[in-house]
């Protein structure tokens, strides 16, 4: 393509691995978008150009905060083009190239949003049916933004590019996809979900064959490799999600981004209770089926080892033979005791600081998990006891809050009376009631009981109600600061009596409130070096001294 304008846009660059699609600035409005250009053939007929249109209607009406925002379309000359927010980012696929795998904390978060993602699109009958991570950004807030929705592909009336049957395409097809039997399009969402957490995890999608035909084979038969296997590190839950969602038979797969984000809040749920890996691959994960129980778990994050046969003596080396194994032994035997040593209160203080001063997603979650919930555990009267206690405490609080404002920004259904109480003290605070604010905040902290479930939203509203008094205190504060300039500027012009009324009142109305004492102490010293000076004034028969005022304040 040669030409530098498309409608009303003039092409500036091809953005990196997003097919033909460029960086554009509008020609009028200087604004800059990114611009999906098809193939000219696209519009050659009437009815293409109605679909298209159709396709751009039904797309500017999708707002989501993980779908990237299409404001429209159209077509110039024989080319067809749609128009994008430009997201400042990154694509996944090259966040990969770059780190090679993501933290299983991180992985969970992108899922989360990702799904949410999903299930908008599902709700309104329409599917993706083409992701993989070219088409998932990640901006510099580390917000996922979905690309390249096309209501059009269920239809089959898509003018696909060659990349969305490229080969890298179809490392995240679902296997109904190469069959072309596809009965349930939001499980092929799913499987192609489960094929970008698997790459995410690993560092590499589940299948890399070189040719079509051996990709297709091994998505429809060949099973794919446990997570766990690569990654030590990953939560049995996490795995037994991510098999569930490569599941070859569709009906087998987690059953919609609804049940996804359940099985994500469940597991959650799991962790905030102290739950431990074993103990969750036991009871499972509803609504999935978590594969095994936690003997298959352990065995499966264990690695196997090959017994090697024992040669004749006279052919055994040294570092074969009993002395030298022994000896081998009692040494690794140290250093095993060594590193399972447990860590001291101080290591896992300090491990947790490291931790929450990080910008690394996932890090409150690991120095509560790995660090803080078992420095408790061990030394519960501790010196650094206390201050594990509050750093919890801000955890769950903000896990809280990050909940209930996803549910209402979502407009999900709330679940509890607690979450309806905090729910409503937040929109009076945001139209400007304090005072109701205030009472919401106060009753709820008169009614939840101060136990583990409940402790984290008692947080909440002591911390938002000390907010609201906190500025009614610099309100008030800043009155005052006001009047005392007023008294001074009218001590000033010869009206002294003016002054002394605003001195006497602050000193009536706030004397006895401990936070606004410093004020009044001001006003009493102003009033004092007014006694004084006019005193001074009536000794030295200075007529221009107005005498000290004996009215009581208004």
């Amino acid at each position: 393509m040669t030409q530098s304008r498309i409608g009303s846009f003039i092409l500036e660059e091809k953005l990196p691995g997003a097919g033909c699609t460029w960086r554009a600035i509008h020609g009028q409005q200087r604004v800059a978008v990114a611009l999906k250009v098809f193939a000219a053939a696209f519009g050659t007929t009437p009815t293409m150009r109605q679909t298209f249109m159709d396709e751009c209607a039904t797309l500017k009406m999708l707002h989501h905060r993980s779908l990237v925002r299409c404001f429209g379309g159209g077509f110039d000359g024989q080319h067809a083009y749609l128009v994008h927010e430009l997201v400042e980012g990154e694509s996944l696929s090259r966040l990969l190239e770059r780190r090679g795998r993501l933290p299983w904390e991180m992985v969970v978060e992108q899922l989360r949003q990702a799904a949410e993602a999903l299930e908008f699109l599902h709700e309104r009958e329409l599917f993706h049916l083409a992701l993989q991570p070219d088409k998932w950004m990640i901006t510099h807030s580390d917000s996922v933004k979905l690309l390249d929705v096309r209501p059009a592909r269920l239809s089959g009336t898509l003018l696909a590019g060659s990349g969305e049957r490229s080969l890298e395409a179809m490392r995240y097809w679902a296997p109904e996809q190469f069959s072309g039997t596809i009965s349930s399009p939001g499980l092929v969402d799913i499987y192609a979900l489960g094929c970008i957490a698997f790459q995410m995890l690993t560092g590499k999608p589940p299948f890399t064959e070189t040719e079509p035909e051996r990709l297709a084979e091994a998505h429809a038969r060949q099973p794919p490799e446990r997570v766990a296997l690569h990654v030590l590190d990953c939560p049995v839950w996490l795995d037994a999600l991510v098999s569930q969602m490569l599941e070859k038979d569709a009906e087998r797969r987690v059953r919609s981004p609804r049940a996804l984000l359940m099985a994500l809040d469940e597991a959650e749920r799991h962790i905030a209770q102290g739950t431990t890996v074993a103990e969750h691959a036991a009871r499972g994960v509803s609504p999935l089926r978590a594969p095994g129980d936690a003997r298959q778990a352990t065995a499966l994050l264990r690695p196997k080892t090959k017994r090697r046969p024992v040669r004749p003596a006279r052919q055994t080396p040294v570092w074969e033979r009993a002395w030298f194994l022994v000896a081998a032994l009692v040494v690794l035997i140290g250093i095993g005791v060594v590193l399972a040593w447990p860590p001291s209160e101080e290591k896992l203080f300090r491990r947790a600081e490291q931790l929450l001063q990080s910008d690394e997603p996932g890090a409150a979650l690991r120095a509560r998990d790995d660090y803080l919930l078992p420095l408790l555990r061990r030394f519960p009267d501790g010196k650094y006891a206390e201050q594990a206690r509050q750093w919890l405490d801000k955890i769950d609080m903000d896990l809280a809050e990050a909940r209930l404002r996803s549910k209402l920004r979502l407009g999900r259904p709330l679940e509890n009376e607690t979450e309806r109480l905090l729910a409503e003290a937040w929109q009076y605070r945001q139209f400007g009631d304090h005072a109701s604010a205030a009472e919401k905040f106060r009753a709820m902290l008169q009614v939840l009981p101060d136990d583990k479930e409940n402790r984290p939203y008692r947080l909440l509203a002591e911390r938002e109600l000390k907010a609201i008094e906190q500025q009614a205190f610099d309100n008030r504060s800043q009155f005052l600061i006001e009047r005392l300039a007023d008294a001074r500027r009218l001590a000033d012009e010869g009206k002294r009596s003016e002054a002394e009324a605003i001195w006497r009142s602050i000193i009536s109305l706030y004397d006895g409130q401990p936070e606004l004492m410093e004020l009044v102490e001001q006003a009493r010293e102003a009033l004092r070096r007014a006694a004084a000076d006019a005193q001074d004034g009536a000794q030295r028969g200075d007529s221009s001294i107005e005498p000290p005022s004996s009215h009581s304040p208004p």
